[in-house]
């Protein structure tokens, strides 16, 4: 990159010619892939409005249009296609980890382009449209969502290039947060099976985003648990703990679709599940030990007599371990298993308290200054780890939501 005047760069998105203009997109691009001070001096210079409109002329010339290359030079139609590809990827890139350039961007109206960049823009330009409206979407949800974005998003799942079903997945799933309406529109526009088929057959990046996406909508309901459960996830899930690069993720999804329910609870505890997680949560850096740990606080709340004394067996000593050595985070979520156990009878509070847990941790009485503080500790390292932006994002959900449901 020759130029970093972002002024000057922003200028050329007006008035520069073609090239210039794909110049200047793909090094806006890596600016704002480098930090979030070049992306606040790229908003400040004017860049949102030229982006957008960018969007659309190149979105406006490429639909209906084949692509020729004549001579290795491009004509107007693959330039102007190039340039909605590089638009889509600067506003999403503007948009990651910042709520106030994201309500800017759905201000200047770059969603309904950005939809149909993926229904009708080159597999590129779907691939980079469905990034921009994840990242947008950790702020703009709803909007996302009544622009008719979830048809095109599902469409990409079954039919988009490899990358294009990694953005599609992703963004869905992030959709899908906190909302039990929205995921109740995810799944019927028909995101289930295909996402299903992404967890078992996709690249590895693909079935991670897959696992995410499946797990929020998990957490919806029980209804769309079930449904997820009926087209065989369990067994895939239990698979993927025993590979490395993916049985954090796996751990995450599996634990969304615990949820309350003792009988689906008393049915992963049997697959065989406890000895893994326990070594996953003696043995995994901070940021995975929380999901971990989420997913052994739900299992722990099952009411069923068997599962109660498997997990008594399984977790006593090394949850213990983890109360009394373990960093603020992971204490407060190991104490709150133990909790969870000593609760279930006088005996098995008995046990928890031979094992080494101090009386005082199993009061009912919790501090909720600390418990927050614990959560923010928590999320600063989240954040600070090298994931993917909805990796960590749905980490600190399953983190917030355990925190809530255990120590408010």
């Amino acid at each position: 990159m020759t130029e970093t005047n972002v002024p000057s760069l922003v200028s050329l998105l007006e008035r520069g010619s073609e090239d210039e203009k794909i110049e200047a997109l793909r090094d806006l691009g890596e600016l704002t892939a480098k930090s979030e001070e070049w992306s606040e001096q790229i908003l400040n210079a004017g860049a949102l409005q030229p982006l957008v409109t960018l969007l659309k002329e190149g979105l406006d010339e490429a639909i209906g249009q084949a692509v020729y290359v004549l001579g290795g030079v491009a004509c107007n139609s693959e330039k102007r296609s190039l340039r909605s590809a590089g638009a889509a990827l600067v506003l999403g890139n503007l948009a990651a980890d910042s709520v106030d350039r994201s309500i800017l961007i759905v201000k200047a109206g770059a969603l309904e382009p950005l939809v149909m960049l993926m229904k009708e823009g080159w597999e590129v330009s779907k691939a980079h449209a469905a990034e921009a409206l994840g990242k947008i979407a950790n702020w703009n949800k709803a909007q996302i969502v009544d622009v008719g974005a979830l048809q095109p998003l599902v469409a990409l799942l079954k039919d988009g290039s490899d990358d294009a079903k990694v953005e599609a997945a992703l963004a869905l799933g992030n959709l899908a947060v906190d909302s039990e309406q929205r995921s109740e529109k995810i799944v019927d526009a028909g995101a289930l099976k295909p996402l299903v088929a992404l967890l078992k057959d996709g690249s590895e990046n693909a079935k991670v985003q897959a696992g995410i996406a499946l797990g929020n909508l998990a957490s919806a309901n029980e209804q769309i648990s079930e449904e997820i459960i009926s087209l065989g996830v369990m067994q895939v899930l239990l698979h993927r703990m025993k590979e490395e690069k993916s049985k954090w993720h796996a751990a995450f999804a599996l634990g969304c679709l615990s949820g309350n329910n003792d009988q689906r609870n008393a049915q992963i505890i049997k697959a065989g599940v406890l000895q893994p997680l326990v070594a996953m949560l003696q043995e995994a850096p901070e940021y995975a030990r929380v999901s971990v740990a989420s997913v052994l606080g739900r299992l722990a709340a099952t009411n069923d007599e068997r599962s109660v004394q498997a997990v008594n067996r399984a977790l006593l000593q090394p949850l213990v371990s983890l109360a009394k050595q373990g960093s603020e985070d992971i204490k407060a979520l190991a104490v709150g298993v133990l909790r969870s156990l000593a609760a279930k009878s006088e005996d098995l509070r008995a046990r928890v308290v031979k094992a080494g847990a101090p009386v005082s941790l199993l009061k009912e009485e919790v501090d909720a200054a600390a418990a927050t503080a614990a959560a923010d500790a928590a999320a600063a390292e989240l954040l600070a780890e090298e994931e993917s932006a909805k990796v960590r994002q749905c980490n600190w959900q399953m983190l917030c939501e355990y925190a809530l449901t255990h120590y408010a």
